[in-house]
């Protein structure tokens, strides 16, 4: 029996699987894996839209923020 899975590619399924509260140790062990350094924290925005300071700028989106150990 073939089973359709959810691909992470999708917006909605990677945010789900890696940005929600209760996620942390998922995101954490995965941000190091990619990058290949140790994350010591990461913080899950809830308002990830940041603010623009001038008029001509782009308004960014930063769901996570890791602290990186040295």
């Amino acid at each position: 029996m073939k089973k359709n899975l959810l691909k992470l590619t999708n917006d909605y399924i990677f945010k789900r699987t890696f940005g929600y509260s209760g996620t942390e140790e998922v995101t954490q062990v995965f941000l190091r894996d990619i990058m290949e350094k140790e994350i010591t924290k990461i913080f899950l925005n809830s308002n990830p839209i940041t603010e623009k300071e001038l008029m001509d700028e782009k308004v960014g989106i930063m769901d996570i923020k890791a602290v990186q150990s040295y």
